[in-house]
Parts: structure tokens; sequence; C-alpha cells
């Protein structure tokens, strides 16, 4: 492997919907731990159920220092009726990650998001699955030319396939 990468999971934070906000983190920590991934999350620290220990500028702060940090953004950006409030924090993690020249690999189950003209200019590259997209690190920013390239969608390490 190469030198470390670092990744910053950008999507919905809420706390009516816990499932939604963790599972793909969740998911995507999985996966990345087979490739020595630094992963930045959001939720770090944060207990979403309850009483916030963080003021709402020590999250912005903590969020934009972890960006400028970050080689990679990954974003989940998901549209589900149960989802009451508008997300601004992840459109301004993708316009701040944009004008830090930093990928932005871009994931929604929404054509109409997926197909929306600025997510087209500031994502690297667009995905329907987060899987699809965490393979897509995986192959072009993680393995080098050469190394043995192992990509799997069912967060299966390398090492258990072989």
């Amino acid at each position: 492997m190469n030198d470390k990468i670092s990744l910053y999971l950008s999507g919905l934070i809420d706390v009516e919907n816990l499932d939604l906000t963790y599972n793909w983190r969740n998911e995507a920590i999985e996966y990345f731990k087979h490739y020595d991934v630094k992963i930045y999350n959001p939720l770090r620290n944060k207990m979403l159920d309850k009483k916030p220990i963080f003021d709402f500028n020590e999250i912005v702060d903590r969020d934009i220092y972890d960006l400028q940090k970050s080689d990679i953004i990954l974003v989940n950006f998901i549209v589900d009726e149960k989802i009451k409030k508008i997300a601004f924090g992840t459109p301004m993690e993708i316009a701040l990650a944009y004008w830090l020249r930093k990928p932005i690999i871009f994931v929604s189950n929404d054509e109409n998001v997926r197909r929306h003209y600025w997510v087209q200019r500031m994502s690297t590259k667009i995905f329907k699955e987060i899987n699809q997209a965490m393979a897509y690190i995986v192959q072009n920013y993680i393995i080098l030319e050469g190394e043995n390239l192992c990509i799997n969608v069912e967060n299966k390490s390398c090492q258990e396939k072989q």
C-alpha cells in the first residue's frame, strides 16, 4: 500500500433518522479498514441521541479542519421520505472540498440529485450505490500500479478472498 490515504465521510446527519445517519458510515469504516485508510467521521464523539457536548461553532470548525486534512471526500447524499430536514451541511462540505481541490466521490440514490448541474460540476465521480463508490476509491486512489488489485463490493477483505 501507499502512504495512508485519508477519507472524509460527508452526508446526512439527522437525529430523527439515526439508521440513515450511521449505517453507511459504519459500512465505509469497516470496508476501508482493510486498506489502512484514515477515516474522518464527522460523527465521532457526537452522541446524537443525547444532549450535545459541542456547540455549533465547534462542530463546524472541526468538520472544516477534518476536510482540510482529508485526501478524498466521500459524499452520500441520501434522499428518503423519512428525512424532514434540509441538509445544509453536506452541500457546504462539498463546496469547501471543491475549493480545496479535493476529489469528491458523490453518491445519491436519487437520479435528480445525481443529474443536478452543481453536483455534476463539483463531483469527481458520481455513483448510485455506496459500494460502487468505495470500490472506485480503492481502485483509483489506494491501490498502486503493479499491486495486487483486489476490489470487492461485498465488504470482504482481500485477505479473505485469496
